[in-house]
């Protein structure tokens, strides 16, 4: 998203703007993830469906394509997600792409939604502890 649309990011009405890219960026991704799938190869995604109808809706898509789909949920203290949020920020290491500011931090926190009884019973998802270190 950052080498693709940072350098034409607005500077007001930014979720919009960000949402429908995501979108797009979502489209692409499931394309060559099919085309791969097509060829015998498993693909590992990572595609921030932090709310529940984005991942209903995704879920729906990979049922009507036939494929299987195995969700892990990385389990993180907010406290910890948001130390390692300032070390990046700090330390803008080789893979440092842009700094997360406090706002949208909090933002993300907010809107996401972990997956309730229901979901967790019609797929296979996995919930991983993180490490405190790593």
């Amino acid at each position: 998203m950052v080498t693709l649309f940072r350098p034409d990011r607005p500077d007001v009405g930014f979720m919009e703007w960000y949402l429908e890219r995501k979108q797009r960026c979502i489209e692409q991704i499931w394309n060559v993830a099919c085309d791969l799938i097509d060829t015998g190869t498993s693909v590992v995604l990572e595609l921030g469906l932090i709310q529940r109808q984005n991942r209903d809706d995704f879920y729906a898509r990979v049922d009507a394509a036939g494929h299987d789909l195995r969700v892990y949920v990385l389990e993180t203290p907010e406290a910890l997600r948001r130390q390692r949020v300032a070390q990046r920020n700090a330390e803008r290491g080789r893979t440092f792409q842009m700094e997360v500011s406090e706002e949208v931090f909090t933002l993300a926190n907010r809107m996401w939604q972990p997956p309730d009884e229901a979901e967790i019973a019609g797929r296979a998802i996995e919930f991983v502890a993180s490490k405190a270190g790593g």
